[in-house]
């Protein structure tokens, strides 16, 4: 049996700002799909050629109290040879409360940082893509360490796109 991947990737934006004073309300409002924001979204294909993908990878990661958790890119999906989109989700974001990104023990997979001790706090989302090139996954560059520095348990939701 063979699969075919297809999907699209769409953020939508949009705030709005009350002024009033002096007897007067102006209002403003800031989205996407206007001239001052275009829309941000990004359909997936199937195949390994610019802007497709083969394999999607997801999971609610539970991580706790001063743990970490690593995926293994070699290894989840049957392996990716390239990740096109990442993205990590704070399920219940709250003050002080953040995971932290990066710096695997072993074979380090985070290319969007500047060196592979770097790491990224996350106290939300964190939605990274490439998707023309994609980031190669090697023996060497395959692990992705999400560690929660914070006194409670987290859960993070792992959005993993490429082929």
């Amino acid at each position: 049996m063979s699969t075919a991947l297809s999907g699209r990737d769409e953020i939508t934006l949009k705030t709005t700002v009350l002024t009033t004073g002096n007897d007067s309300v102006a209002k403003d409002a800031y989205r996407t799909g206007t001239a001052l924001c275009p829309t941000f979204d990004q359909t997936w294909s199937d195949g390994t050629a610019a802007n497709c993908a083969q394999k999607h990878y997801h999971d609610a990661l539970t991580i706790a109290a001063g743990g970490s958790t690593t995926i293994d890119l070699s290894s989840v999906e049957s392996g990716f040879t390239k990740v096109r989109r990442i993205v990590l989700r704070l399920r219940s974001p709250a003050a002080g409360v953040k995971i932290v990104v990066g710096n695997a023990a072993s074979n380090p997979f985070a290319p969007w940082l500047s060196t592979v001790t770097v790491t990224e706090d996350v106290a939300g989302v964190l939605y990274r893509r490439s998707e023309v090139d994609g980031w190669s996954v090697s023996g060497s560059a395959k692990n992705i360490k999400i560690a929660n520095p914070g006194g409670s348990q987290v859960i993070v939701d792992v959005s993993i796109v490429g082929y």
